[in-house]
């Protein structure tokens, strides 16, 4: 390898784990003297392209990117494959069920990427278990940053009056948040002084209207225009550090993530 590696690193998006997986990571390595390029457009052939050691493919499954894969291969760079979410089984109100059907042509680059890979990385055991088969080098980084402006050490202290108890996620957690509607909707009829705040997507409709005065909506991470929600932000400011500024500014003295028992999320 060169005195200072070349590494393409095509993002599946610019977003939550595109920022966290990709971005920020890849980033760190040009502190190294690597020499890293990030993109969402892959073509061939291209100055990018050019006298590359690796290229990293997170979650691709276009025809035109794996030939550009084996292209890479065949001049001597490696292909590196990343992979954070179980494409296999995702949950049917799950937005992105659509866009991954069981069988289908998308799904199956998805295997054919992982298969040519030299490397993949994945965010958990349960997705080096379930991959495996398709491909046996696998190596786990967990989802993990330690960047300062992540970190929000303040512990609000509950004193009586008010107390919020928070769910932060997006439309792709419906079928999560409804394993405790039941059991929050008791709780709150009990304790009057709970309010109930939606950090994301706002999903009260799946709770009783006579607890919808004691609910809160805190913002989208994504901006949202006649009710449609956005995948970009005027500011370009990354939704990842707009997520934890709504998780700061909503002051929670508790907060739930409840998670349906399911392949999917077993691999998270």
């Amino acid at each position: 390898m060169s005195k200072n590696p070349r590494i393409v690193v095509g993002v599946g998006d610019l977003l939550g784990c595109g920022y966290y997986r990709c971005t920020t990571p890849y980033k760190e390595l040009s502190k190294h003297g690597f020499d890293v390029h990030l993109t969402n457009y892959l073509s061939y052939p291209s100055a990018t392209l050019a006298d590359i050691n690796a290229i990293v493919f997170q979650r691709q499954h276009s025809p035109q990117v794996f030939q550009i894969g084996g292209l890479v291969q065949n001049d001597g760079g490696k292909v590196v494959v990343e992979m954070d979410d179980y494409f296999h089984d995702i949950p049917k109100n799950n937005p992105c069920a659509g866009s991954y059907p069981k069988g289908s042509e998308q799904v199956q680059y998805l295997e054919r990427f992982m298969k040519m890979a030299n490397l993949m990385t994945v965010s958990t055991n349960g997705l080096r278990d379930n991959y495996s088969k398709f491909n046996s080098n696998i190596h786990i980084c967990p989802n993990q940053i330690d960047e300062p402006s992540y970190i929000n050490s303040e512990i609000i202290p509950y004193n009586g009056g008010e107390f919020r108890l928070g769910w932060a996620g997006s439309s792709t957690h419906h079928d999560d948040l409804l394993t405790v509607v039941k059991p929050i909707s008791e709780i709150m009829m009990e304790h009057r002084e709970i309010k109930f705040v939606f950090i994301g997507h706002d999903y009260r409709n799946l709770f009783p209207r006579e607890l919808h005065g004691r609910m809160e909506h805190a913002g989208h991470t994504f901006p949202v225009i006649n009710g449609k929600s956005l995948m970009a932000s005027e500011d370009d400011v990354s939704p990842v550090v707009k997520y934890y500024e709504l998780l700061k500014n909503a002051r929670l003295h508790a907060a739930i993530a409840p998670i349906l028992q399911v392949t999917f999320n077993r691999c998270k």
